[in-house]
């Protein structure tokens, strides 16, 4: 079974690069038993956000595949944000997160409010920066514990596809609960059923194997 789409990371600095571009890439009650015959009455448990997606997007294409999951499941959204953001211009951009990378640097982020407890499902979105996930999700990764998680993740891309973004999730969360990979190209639609198809259905699955009451039952869709 796929666990969620298959994510990729493109050759281009932010996720919406055209291929070629170099760079990141980016409540039910039961009837009353009739009297002559008593029957347990069972009711439908209150349906929680279980579901989380956390990201970092640059220009919108993450946000956009964020968005979408959240359409479909009802997920919680949490963006990572620099303290110090980065330039809008693209080239600037580009040529600071390489310089960034190379050196090592850690650009301080702005405190999340996550708690790990209120969710099942962690999807942790990302754009394809030179390659790899951007830096300033892998700075919250290392900052909080998904160890009890299943943890689904992805990236968007410009044309390289999924390049060495699972890889460094992988190295990041070894050890942890992580379900397969979604790579997308650009933005996508609330409906994207490469997004429906994969993320969502593994997302719902995870939930029903920890909550068997559920079983049967629809999840929240917004």
């Amino acid at each position: 079974r796929n666990d969620f789409v298959q994510f990729g990371l493109g050759t281009g600095v932010f996720e919406e690069l055209p291929s070629g571009s170099a760079g990141l890439m980016e409540k039910h009650h039961a009837k009353a038993p009739s009297s002559r015959l008593r029957r347990p009455c069972h009711h439908r448990p209150r349906l929680r956000r279980r579901i989380a997606v956390v990201y970092f997007t640059k220009t919108g294409n993450t946000k956009s595949l964020a968005e979408a999951v959240r359409h479909m499941t009802g997920a919680a959204l949490f963006r990572v944000e620099t303290v110090e953001p980065y330039p809008e211009s693209y080239g600037s951009a580009t040529e600071i997160v390489k310089d960034e990378l190379q050196r090592g640097v850690i650009r301080p982020i702005r405190p999340l409010a996550f708690n790990p407890d209120d969710y099942d499902v962690v999807v942790l979105a990302t754009p394809t920066w030179w390659h790899h996930a951007a830096m300033p999700l892998q700075t919250w990764i290392r900052s909080v514990d998904l160890s009890a998680k299943k943890i689904l993740t992805a990236n968007t891309h410009g044309g390289g596809g999924l390049m060495h973004t699972r890889e460094a999730f992988e190295a990041l969360l070894a050890g942890r609960r992580l379900g397969t990979h979604l790579t997308v190209y650009g933005a996508v639609r609330p409906q994207d059923a490469k997004v429906r198809k994969t993320a969502v259905s593994d997302a719902r699955n995870t939930i029903t194997d920890r909550n068997p009451t559920w079983r049967g039952l629809n999840l929240p869709t917004v």
